[in-house]
């Protein structure tokens, strides 16, 4: 799948080559203790097995996508199934050097609308650690409503941590 966004920033399949990066990027602590289902410290055989799952990504979730700039690597986003079989789950990373040029809140824009077209009135969940606020603000940008808290298992933290929980209902 590719998916061009503005400005030199597209999203595309993960793909053989893509693995040096994601170790260099998602090793980095400022970007792992965000996400919660991350091994860390990341190694080559855990961005080995994540290319070889996901490089076959189709049109319409779940699936798995990366975010470039130039055709350079500095993210990724995704949609995976929920317990609810009428839901999908957003989650998303960027490199720390891309933080706060508002490229997460464009991608996520820009993914919302390609999948509203797909797959009108599906709803959309997420998850943010309470001191992520420019997670946060991403969502609430893209039109997510705050729904309440939970906490979940951090991998790379080894523990619970509390969740914010974020939901929106794409209308056709």
């Amino acid at each position: 799948m590719y998916l061009p966004i503005s400005d030199g920033l597209a999203l595309r399949s993960f793909r053989k080559g893509d693995e040096q990066t994601l170790v260099k990027e998602l090793d980095d602590w400022q970007v792992a203790q965000w996400l919660a289902r991350l091994p860390y410290p990341y190694q080559m055989e855990d961005a080995a097995a994540w290319v070889s799952a996901h490089e076959a990504a189709g049109a319409t979730p779940p699936f798995a996508l990366c975010i470039t700039e130039d055709d350079r690597l500095i993210g990724g986003v995704g949609l995976t199934a929920c317990d609810d079989p009428g839901a999908l789950e957003l989650g998303y990373w960027l490199s720390v050097p891309a933080w706060g040029k508002g490229i997460m809140t464009k991608v996520v824009s820009s993914l919302l609308a390609e999948v509203r077209q797909r797959m009108p009135g599906v709803v959309i969940e997420a998850g943010v650690e309470p001191k992520n606020s420019g997670s946060a603000n991403v969502l609430k940008k893209c039109g997510f409503t705050e729904t309440g808290a939970t906490t979940i298992w951090s991998e790379p933290r080894q523990q619970r941590v509390p969740l914010r929980r974020f939901l929106l209902r794409l209308q056709g």
